[in-house]
Order: structure tokens, then C-alpha cells, then sequence
């Protein structure tokens, strides 16, 4: 069994679920779930598991985000080290204007 303590976050609380915990019953942070309390002093989580079709939908969506991210980016070169793109990309952006 393991133990955590219910903690104060604004207006709201939470306890934080120990990795053992979340690894043993297949969760991990991000998951959606819904919670009942059946009786008094027990709290009941039941995690959704995500079917495949939306699983391949939220694929389709990244891929979207991904190739629109894409299309405005320039081409770069043949040949060159991922330090080199990191660098030229770090430069291209120190002379971009943030808005104020």
C-alpha cells in the first residue's frame, strides 16, 4: 500500500500518486480519469483507456501540428551537425523582434 498526503494547490487539493503506484496500475501523468466516492474516507479513480481510433486520432493531429510547424521553416543544408543547426537556429531567433 502506498501512502501520500493531501495537499493544498489554490483552491483545490492533491495527492500525488507514487511512480510503483502508477507503473503497477498502468497510469501515468497526463491520463484522464474520473472519481467517485463511494463512502466515506474512499476515493475510487477509474482511468479511461484510450481506444485505438483515438489514439491514431491524436497521432493525425501532431502530424498536422508538425507539417504546419514544418512548412515555414527554411531548408537547411546537407552536411550538417545537429550543433550546427541548433547554433543557426539560435542565431536566427536573437534577431527576431518580441512583441512588447
Amino acid at each position: 500500500m502506498a501512502e501520500s498526503t493531501l495537499t493544498k494547490v489554490g483552491n483545490s487539493a492533491a495527492a500525488f500518486i507514487p511512480r510503483a503506484l502508477r507503473e503497477k496500475a498502468g497510469v501515468d501523468v497526463g491520463d484522464s480519469f474520473a472519481m467517485e466516492s463511494p463512502r466515506q474516507g474512499v476515493v475510487v479513480l477509474r482511468f479511461h483507456r484510450p481506444t485505438s481510433a483515438s489514439k491514431l486520432r491524436k497521432l493525425e493531429l501532431a502530424e498536422r501540428r508538425i507539417k504546419a510547424l514544418a512548412e515555414g521553416l527554411p531548408a537547411w543544408d546537407e552536411g550538417l551537425t545537429a550543433d550546427q543547426l541548433i547554433r543557426e537556429g539560435k542565431e536566427m531567433r536573437s534577431h527576431e523582434v518580441l512583441p512588447s
